[in-house]
């Protein structure tokens, strides 16, 4: 005669366990499809943020470097390469820090001419840091640090967050141009992965040069990736001057990836006064502190 009291046993011990394996199937559906993605994405855009900070410091750092002249202090600025992750359950998200010396990709030139000299002015920068995270739930962006501006881009669209040192003083019946072309130099490379890297900056030189009798426009051509932020600097460098649509002219024309961006300022009745030009070259290299040669 069999056991029925056993056999409801045995049933309930089965049932019992197939529902703790469908409550911890449901926790983990749970982690998986709301926790996670939620954590990592706010964890990513939290990296972003560092991350913008500091390539800001390195700004920062390069600017003071080249204010004080200081040709002797070599400088470490550290990046945080990936996003932290959830332990167990995600992976962090890798990013990439690349330093490009290629004026083909990233050049600043600007050209005047002056009473006296039978040549024009022409001078350029060129080089770029570019710091590139692709996120898996937050969106994937790039922050780009060439001729002292600091962009930072995604599908979308890119935006200036710190202009270069570039300005006009509107004295009502004269303008004062300043401009600092900023070249990186060195040699090209990238270092990719999840943990802490870092720039080293060391000023290799800066001069600055006054001009007056200035006897043309004044032209900046602007060669880069990121046509958009740069119109929008030099459209609201020229409002913040309040130069009206007769004084300053911009343009821009699109070859494959890469953009050049066109800025005029006229100097009509030779209104244009005065041009400070200051030309500075860094010395950038990436990787580990270990790296900084003293």
């Amino acid at each position: 005669m069999r056991n029925l009291l056993a056999d409801n046993d045995s049933q309930a011990s089965v049932i019992g366990t197939i529902m703790a394996i469908m409550v911890v199937l449901a926790f983990l559906a749970f982690v998986t499809e709301q926790y996670i993605p939620a954590a990592m994405l706010e964890n990513e855009a939290y990296h972003m943020d560092e991350v913008e900070a500091q390539l800001g410091w390195f700004k920062q750092t390069v600017d003071n470097q080249i204010l004080k002249e200081d040709t002797v202090m070599t400088m470490y600025s550290p990046v945080m390469l990936g996003s932290d992750n959830i332990a167990v359950f995600s992976v962090p998200s890798a990013g990439e820090l690349a330093f490009d010396s290629n004026e083909s990709t990233s050049q600043v030139s600007v050209s005047f001419k002056v009473a006296d000299e039978d040549d024009w002015i022409n001078e350029t920068s060129r080089g770029k840091m570019r710091f590139f995270a692709g996120n898996r739930y937050y969106i994937p962006q790039s922050i780009i640090y060439e001729n002292g501006a600091l962009i930072i881009a995604q599908r979308q669209g890119n935006v200036m967050l710190a202009s270069p040192h570039i300005s006009i003083i509107n004295k009502s019946d004269s303008l004062e141009i300043n401009c600092m072309l900023l070249t990186l130099i060195g040699e090209s490379s990238t270092v990719s992965g999840i943990g802490t890297t870092g720039i080293t900056s060391h000023l290799s030189f800066t001069d600055t040069w006054e001009f007056q009798d200035i006897t043309s426009d004044f032209f900046i051509n602007v060669t880069t990736r990121y046509p958009q932020a740069w119109s929008n600097f030099f459209n609201r460098t020229a409002s913040d001057a309040d130069l009206d649509n007769s004084e300053y002219s911009w343009d821009r024309t699109y070859t494959g990836q890469i953009d050049t961006v066109y800025f005029v300022i006229k100097n009509q009745n030779s209104k244009i006064s005065s041009i400070t030009l200051q030309r500075a070259a860094v010395d950038i290299s990436i990787g580990t502190k270990e790296n900084i040669k003293t």
